[in-house]
């Protein structure tokens, strides 16, 4: 983790969770969905990705992305748990990894007028 979690103390948080795959320190996990967005400027518009997986016997996706729109709309969802993230000094979050509910993602038939990353997400109220 960055020096902006240094004020984080993990065995003082009484929230933390045991699992290996998540963020286990509640405050960290605060503290990103409060944190600035950015582009990773290492990489071409090309190179920036956004991936969703989905295994049968699970609830919930994985879903990663280095597409500041996508990272905005991870930190949103209130039904997301933060596995990993990239940061960049004087950026921000450049690339985020969460589980999230199968719930939240609806696959239609017809595509969408626009492929505009903005055109294709609706905020959840967890980010400010």
């Amino acid at each position: 983790m960055s020096d902006a979690f240094a004020d984080i103390n993990d065995e003082e948080d009484n929230d933390s969770e045991s699992s290996d795959n998540l963020i286990i320190n509640n405050a960290v996990e605060e503290k990103l969905r409060s944190m600035d967005v950015g582009s990773d400027p290492d990489l071409d518009p090309d190179e920036k990705e956004t991936s969703l997986t989905f295994p049968n016997d699970t609830d919930h996706g994985t879903f990663y992305t280095e597409v500041p729109t996508m990272i905005k709309w991870v930190l949103s969802i209130e039904g997301s748990d933060i596995v990993d993230f990239r940061e960049v000094d004087d950026v921000g979050l450049v690339a985020i990894k969460a589980t999230i509910p199968k719930g939240y993602f609806k696959f239609q038939k017809s595509a969408r007028k626009s492929m505009s990353h903005s055109q294709m997400v609706s905020y959840g109220g967890e980010r400010e």
